[in-house]
């Protein structure tokens, strides 16, 4: 009987299993998000830190301040009576952000707790916070909003 040439099953396994782990290491570097991905990665990260906020707010009995300067989203925290600012999130800076409330509710809010002047969003020790509607904006125009109706959980749409 002549023998033939052939690969073992083993062999092929082998061969297999080094082409998966070697496609496994170059997969994620050849991934390409689009905008509306971006887009959506970054709202939804602004929205999973706001919620922390608000409910480390009501954990800890302490009011907090949100400010949005240039793309920079700090907090102000309320500790001893004092307003002290900790480190935030940054936005790309291909998105655009737009903050709607109502002005007066903000204006009075920071007046009672006299709060620092740049305030943007206020969430109170009890974990109640202002109504807002937060909109993200993609350069080509994609849109997420993260809305807040002052009590329940964040919605991002």
């Amino acid at each position: 009987m002549a023998r033939q040439n052939a690969f073992t099953l083993l062999e092929l396994l082998i061969v297999l299993a080094i082409l998966g782990g070697l496609l496994g290491l170059v997969t994620p570097n050849l991934s390409f998000d689009g905008e509306g991905a971006k887009l959506e990665r970054e709202a939804s990260s602004l929205r999973q830190a706001l919620q922390s906020q608000i409910d480390q707010a009501w954990l800890q009995g302490e009011s907090r301040f949100v400010e949005l300067d240039e793309g920079a989203v700090s907090w102000f925290i309320l500790k001893n009576g004092n307003w002290e600012q900790e480190q935030g999130l940054y936005l790309s800076d291909q998105i655009r952000s737009r903050l709607l409330l109502d002005e007066s509710q903000l204006n009075s809010a920071v007046g009672v707790l006299d709060g620092p002047d740049s305030v943007d969003l206020v969430i109170l020790s009890n974990g109640e916070y202002l109504p807002f509607q937060w909109t993200l904006i993609s350069e080509q125009g994609d849109q997420r909003t993260i809305t807040g109706d002052g009590i329940n959980a964040l919605a991002l749409q």
